[in-house]
């Protein structure tokens, strides 16, 4: 049996991934079932995973690091050289920024990589899409495409006096504003709850949520080569077009023709992405449609990519899987 320690820049010293939780639907459609699939394959590979508190690192026959800040990669870093050392880098460079540094990835202390950051290139740095899941977990099924509230609709988290990092703050300024002029309404934790502005508080379902309006805007947390999130493809199990900030190169690779591109976070950008979205809005539907059914397959690339890349790591004679 293989002993992997898992540390990461969101887990506590009593942290590890389990198999257990799925994430639920509040903040999206089960956003943790990716990890889940990962720790199926680990567990199918002999192995047993702890945290930090359970296991020191030091005596696991690898390690697991999923996302890095400052203390932690110092830390990894006073580890025994010999050590397999997996880096997953999941987050953007607003919230884990030692992930996605060139000389932290550059250093030798990795065994191997893996992430997002299509602009993160060497010998044992693998690129993955980020996983997403689609209708493979009894994802809620919405009804056709009408009737619907002729508004758009957003569901995020409001940070607006405690969050600077990305695009959180001008993004959250941004939806005040549409949502006062009635041209959303907002969902999501820590909003005033302002229905008359368009402020309409927590959403127990995403998916559902997002159902009942005949558009929907998505903007990501920051944007990078290759980020991608849960936030755009949400909108798509929900059949709602879209109107997107993020990175479109790897949008339209992945959901092509989903969605319309929202080119700043100003009342006249949004207008005009709306324009071309009314014009498109029939072609925008159908591309919606073909997305969603092919949906199981939006956790492929991370999964594969795990397992070509924990099979390469280098484990000490007698301990490979």
């Amino acid at each position: 049996m293989l002993k992997i320690t898992i540390i990461g820049r969101f887990l506590s010293q009593q942290e590890k991934w389990t198999g257990s939780d799925s994430g639920g639907t509040d903040f999206g459609n089960h956003l943790l079932y990716p990890r889940q699939a990962l720790v199926d394959f680990l567990n199918a590979q002999g192995c047993r995973l702890y945290s930090r508190a359970e296991l020191a690192p030091e005596c696991a026959d690898a390690l697991i690091v999923d996302d890095l800040d400052h203390d932690l990669w110092r830390y990894v870093q006073t580890l025994p050289v010999e050590l397999p050392k997996l880096l997953i880098c999941c987050e953007s460079p607003s919230y884990a920024l030692e992930s996605h540094d060139p000389q932290v990835l550059s250093d030798p202390t990795w065994s191997q990589i893996m992430t997002w950051n299509r602009t993160i290139s060497g010998p044992n740095v693998t690129h993955y899409d980020i996983a997403v899941t689609g209708t493979q977990l009894d994802a809620w099924t919405p009804g056709d495409f009408s009737p619907r509230k002729p508004k758009g609709v957003i569901v995020i988290s409001c940070r607006l006096y405690e969050e600077f990092r990305g695009l959180v703050f001008p993004r959250t300024a941004f939806c005040t504003a549409l949502a006062d002029a009635g041209h959303i309404d907002v969902y999501g934790k820590g909003w005033p709850v302002q229905p008359g502005k368009g402020l309409m508080g927590p959403s127990a379902n995403k998916l559902q949520t997002i159902s009942q309006y005949r558009f929907a805007l998505a903007i990501e947390n920051s944007i990078d080569d290759g980020y991608v999130t849960e936030k755009l493809p949400d909108c798509i199990l929900a059949l709602t077009p879209t109107i997107y900030l993020g990175d479109f190169t790897t949008a339209q690779r992945r959901y092509p023709n989903t969605f319309v591109q929202l080119r700043g976070l100003t009342v006249d950008s949004f207008l005009d992405a709306k324009f071309r979205l009314d014009d498109e809005y029939p072609a925008l539907q159908a591309a919606v449609q073909a997305a969603r059914n092919r949906s199981s397959t939006w956790c492929d690339s991370v999964h594969q990519t795990f397992r070509d890349t924990f099979l390469k790591l280098p484990m000490r004679e007698g301990r490979h899987p």
